[in-house]
């Protein structure tokens, strides 16, 4: 199959699915912002009153922290970088090494950023703590299945990358759920300002478990990623999941393929 066919095919599946999951833009009393290398590495958000010097989790970090670095170079963020895969957390501390220096290089398209590419200037020391766990809603030690292609970098603790098979190559990663994260980092009185999950799948039974236990993050940015296999169960997972979030008071103000930007509004 010819590089142009996969491509009209994978445009076709996203065209589908995105009208299988047509849900409305609702609006809100704030102006919309994104950040980062776009379209891959950015994030779109609501610019609240609430965001200079705000707490922020960001969970999936992989090879393009381009949104993680400008927000919190942009609003003097207490920022948290939540991801146990090697080569993520790799980059991570190779970028945190170059705090106060100037980008050298221009973002690339697609899902890798060489450091030289973030502006660490107005970063400070301690600003931005990686947290080297996958969070879930257990703790416990998980398999964390590599994805097919060797070349991408996002683990899945569910396995859709390659059908959900128990038997396929995994690391093994120290799980956390919410209500530990937190203690973890200190923020036991659950303010959270923006929660990003970025986490393969993974995103559904996080959300769950966030409002179950009450915890109601101001701002939820979302990738859904099973989306991308254009199933049946990723689009009654993703229906149920928004259903929860709507009746849970967050209204969805943004969407970009399969990113979507929540507000809470109790």
């Amino acid at each position: 199959m010819t590089t142009i066919i996969k491509k009209l095919i994978s445009q076709i599946k996203r065209v589908i699915t995105k009208i299988k999951t047509n849900v409305k833009i609702q609006s809100i009393p704030f102006d919309t912002e994104y950040l980062g290398n776009n379209p891959y590495g950015s994030w779109t958000y609501a610019v609240t009153p609430n965001l200079k010097k705000s707490t922020i989790i960001l969970c999936g970090a992989g090879e393009d922290i381009s949104f993680d670095i400008e927000f919190s170079s942009k609003f003097k963020s207490s920022t948290f970088i939540v991801d146990p895969t090697p080569r993520a957390v790799f980059h991570v501390k190779e970028a945190l090494k170059r705090i106060g220096n100037n980008k050298e290089k221009e973002y690339q398209p697609g899902g890798y950023q060489d450091i030289k590419s973030y502006d660490m200037r107005f970063i400070k020391k301690d600003q931005i703590k990686l947290i080297e766990n996958a969070l879930w809603n257990q703790n416990k030690k998980l398999k964390f299945y590599c994805p097919k292609n060797p070349n991408f970098i996002s683990h899945s603790i569910l396995n859709f990358q390659n059908d959900y098979s128990d038997d396929s190559v995994a690391i093994e990663v120290d799980a956390i759920n919410i209500k530990n994260l937190l203690k973890k980092i200190g923020l036991e009185n659950k303010n959270i300002d923006i929660l990003k999950l970025d986490i393969e799948g993974a995103e559904h039974e996080v959300i769950y478990d966030l409002i179950s236990n009450k915890i109601f993050p101001k701002q939820i940015l979302v990738e859904f990623d099973e989306l991308a296999m254009n199933t049946s169960r990723a689009i009654k997972r993703f229906k149920n999941t928004h259903k929860i979030l709507s009746e849970s008071n967050y209204k969805l103000f943004a969407r970009k393929v399969y990113d979507f930007s929540y507000l809470y509004c109790p």
